[in-house]
């Protein structure tokens, strides 16, 4: 039997469904940052706002899966993109603290992204910025 509580994201992450738009975010912290993402691109400030883009980091061949990543956000910021990944859980003063899962993709995203990775937490503070080494966009 399924308990009554509402459904935990990782780390204890509340999911947020947007009743008026009808996206879902994976915490309450994600919907902030989408909140003033939103209110930034209506200042000019960046275009092209983006919810959940998929990245193919890996493509299929010959019998490998395909291994894609969906930040939580990309747009244009200065004519250059710009994908962006909210991780609420880091607390003041704390290292950045990643799964294993996010730590290969964040390999991946060195080798094979297609360009400018931020890693952003509470308030939209910038925790780790990352730039692929080869290939990508400038």
């Amino acid at each position: 039997m399924r308990s009554k509580r509402a459904r935990r994201g990782w780390f204890g992450a509340k999911p947020v469904h947007d009743l008026k738009t009808g996206q879902s975010f994976d915490s309450r912290s994600e919907y902030s940052r989408w909140q003033t993402l939103e209110l930034l691109q209506r200042a000019g400030e960046i275009s092209e706002l983006t919810l959940h883009p998929k990245v193919v980091l890996i493509e299929r061949k010959e019998g490998a899966p395909e291994i894609a990543w969906h930040p939580d956000y990309r747009y244009t910021e200065a004519g250059r993109t710009v994908w962006e990944d909210s991780k609420a859980r880091q607390r003041d003063g704390q290292r950045l603290r990643l799964t294993s899962g996010e730590v290969l993709l964040l390999k991946l995203w060195m080798h094979f992204g297609p360009g400018l990775l931020r890693i952003t937490g509470a308030r939209g503070a910038v925790l780790r910025t990352v730039m692929p080494n080869a290939g990508g966009e400038s």
